[in-house]
């Protein structure tokens, strides 16, 4: 199998980013740091980064708890009740066995992969994918589990799900008369800067939501490059200072070096 430039690139920003979420696993792991190799890449001070709260800013909501405020949307049709309209398929065409037990158990990811599989939706099938696109109440119980999936390990199921999840945003920032666009943007901004590795976690699922976080920032540095600019500065005191920093770095980087031709895009 052959690889392109630009996936060998991307390789090495991910090992330096597991370096990253790496030092921050090491700083809260009982409370205390474990001794340290040298590593080449992102050269970073573990003793400067504090242990994690033990309760996130955000929580994972019950879908029937979720705020009425959040649920306003300017989507032609109520979300809910296209997941509860929507007849799918028992089983996706090309998706293997845990990404099937996802879609099984997961009554948004399955509506959303659904609509998401038809090239050519006619009027009513539009208005019942944008409906999913443009709730503000879906987009943040969405966010809410990407943040924090309720598992203390990493597994191939939920890391599919989490991409499952980014998808979600990747085709609402891809539908640019989103009436929720904005709302969606200032969410990435907030979801970047959220400081989701808790202590509790292991050190590879620190490293998997970090990898997240590239994913969120590369979407969000492709929609919306201005935004990113700031990101530096509001993090700069906290514990993901970093880690940001070393995502905000590489992906500059990486454009950059697509924009002169040295890594393809593909």
């Amino acid at each position: 199998m052959r690889f392109s430039a630009r996936r060998v690139y991307l390789g090495l920003i991910l090992t330096g980013l597991c370096v990253c979420a790496s030092w921050l696993g090491r700083t809260t792991l009982s409370g205390r740091h474990e001794p340290r190799e040298e590593v080449s890449a992102a050269n970073h001070d573990a003793d400067a980064i504090a242990p994690a709260a033990q309760e996130p800013r955000l929580h994972r909501r019950d879908a029937t708890a979720a705020d009425e405020k959040t649920a306003e949307s300017s989507a032609p049709a109520d979300w809910r009740r296209v997941l509860q309209d929507t007849k799918v398929d028992a089983r996706f065409e090309s998706f293997d066995d845990e990404a099937q037990a996802i879609l099984a158990e997961d009554r948004f990811l399955a509506v959303f992969t659904h609509y998401r599989k038809h090239v050519l939706l006619d009027e009513q099938g539009r208005q019942n994918y944008r409906a999913l696109l443009s709730s503000h109440e879906a987009l943040e119980l969405t966010r809410d589990e990407l943040l924090y999936p309720g598992e203390k390990e990493v597994t191939y199921k939920g890391n599919v799900e989490r991409l499952m999840r980014i998808e979600v945003f990747k085709e609402a920032l891809a539908w640019q008369d989103n009436p929720a666009r904005e709302y969606i943007l200032d969410m990435m901004e907030e979801m970047l800067l959220e400081d989701n590795l808790l202590s509790e976690l292991g050190r590879e699922m620190h490293r998997s939501l970090a990898a997240n976080k590239m994913e969120l920032f590369e979407l969000l540095y492709q929609h919306a490059p201005a935004r990113t600019a700031g990101l530096l500065e509001q993090s700069k005191d906290g514990r993901l200072a970093k880690l940001i920093e070393y995502i905000v770095r590489e992906t500059e980087r990486t454009s950059a070096l697509e924009a002169a031709g040295a890594l393809s895009p593909g």
